[in-house]
């Protein structure tokens, strides 16, 4: 005899979460796969993250996503981390296993996933803009690409020198790192630009500084905010005629892969991409 009191449930955890979409993502996806479970969203500030994550262990949630600024504070609340986790030094999904809470990062193996469809990024020189979780999360799936060279550019240079310096001794590779002042140039040689920063989250006007002029017509331009779907740096791409690669293919496959881990299933089809796209009216 089933009960609606043993629903498995799961959440985000964020503050704010305004203008984030998973609730509406998770319940369309669990409702494809006629799956009785529920998504729940909260608003909880730092001071209060431990005794969330307790409340959600004493309920008995299967699972939850982080945002910012949760992702490496919640980490000493749960009882272990993925190598992919560890690897980053950041969390954005936890499922339970074997009553352990396990944190997981799927930002790096979303990013991989969606970058593959426009660029093999073996032998490329990239530049991440950023050096926070998100561009932690990239660059390190990238330091394990193959890839020829690695610049991390940061208004904060220290934060950038320390993750140029952690992946090069983990990944052998030439990673190094830019202050970033004015309008950075990126150089010609660049394969991929991925802008890993929050500029332009919600805010449409918004630009990060950089000039395009130099770069070459096989440069790829890569944008991790999904909300707008084309950012200003996206539409200037396209206008420069560059292959581009939105925000919206990294957040559909976040998302499906926190479904993966939680229900142990891929989700139905392609409800996750369209309910995203929907939400964003594109």
């Amino acid at each position: 005899m089933s009960s609606v009191s043993l629903q498995p449930i799961v959440c985000c955890l964020g503050d704010p979460l305004a203008g984030n979409p998973m609730q509406l993502l998770m319940e369309r996806a669990f409702a494809a796969a006629g799956l009785d479970w529920r998504f729940l969203s909260f608003e909880v500030p730092g001071s209060h993250l431990e005794d969330a994550v307790k409340g959600m262990r004493a309920l008995g949630f299967q699972g939850a996503a982080f945002t910012s600024p949760h992702q490496v504070a919640v980490i000493p609340f749960l009882d272990r981390l993925t190598d992919e986790a560890t690897a980053i030094g950041a969390v954005n999904c936890a499922f339970v296993s074997d009553g352990q809470w396990v944190g997981d990062n799927t930002d790096g193996p979303a990013f991989s996933q969606a970058l593959r469809r426009h660029l093999d990024p073996t032998d490329a020189h990239v530049v991440v803009l950023g050096a926070g979780g998100t561009a932690r999360a990239v660059a390190s799936e990238l330091a394990r690409s193959s890839i020829a060279s690695l610049t991390l550019v940061n208004r904060t240079a220290e934060r950038a020198e320390r993750l140029a310096g952690e992946l090069k001794e983990r990944c052998q590779i030439d990673a190094r790192a830019s202050a970033w002042s004015g309008n950075w140039e990126v150089p010609a040689e660049t394969t991929l630009l991925v802008q890993a920063t929050t500029v332009g989250w919600c805010e449409p006007d918004e630009r990060p500084a950089v000039d395009l002029s130099a770069c070459s017509e096989t440069l790829v331009v890569a944008d991790v905010i999904f909300n707008p779907p084309e950012t200003r740096l996206i539409q200037e791409a396209r206008r420069r005629g560059l292959t581009t690669m939105s925000g919206v293919e990294m957040m559909a496959g976040q998302v499906a892969l926190a479904y993966e881990r939680w229900t142990g299933s891929e989700p139905t089809g392609q409800v996750i991409r369209e309910t995203l796209e929907e939400y964003l009216e594109v």
